[in-house]
């Protein structure tokens, strides 16, 4: 037996039956409850590889740079090669190797 007002995101494959004010479980549908683990995971793995990308770049604009506040502030302003600040690319891992192209070319005098 459960409280009235499970959320709906947990309901997804449940069938329900409403007692007073405790709600029973009829029917698991196993394979609904089985795909939303494996969406909860792979969004976890999505956001682990972000933050995971987002380090990695910025140690290595730490390194271009030789200076933390001047990697940071590269990071965070708008950048004429990228239209937008290097920061927000990194959400793609395409946009990951744009900003590295550009750090690398930076690090080796070559032209951005």
């Amino acid at each position: 037996m459960a409280r009235k007002g499970v959320p709906a995101d947990q309901k997804k494959g449940l069938e329900v039956e409403t007692l007073g004010k405790a709600v029973r479980v009829v029917r698991v549908n196993f394979l609904d409850l089985a795909n939303r683990r494996a969406e909860r995971h792979s969004a976890e793995l999505a956001n682990a590889e972000r933050e995971t990308r987002r380090l990695y770049y910025l140690a290595l604009a730490n390194r271009a740079f030789g200076d933390e506040k001047l990697a940071l502030k590269f990071m965070t302003r708008k950048h004429p090669g990228l239209g937008t600040s290097p920061i927000k690319k990194l959400d793609t891992e395409w946009g990951g190797r744009m900003v590295e192209s550009i750090l690398n070319s930076m690090m080796y005098g070559l032209p951005v």
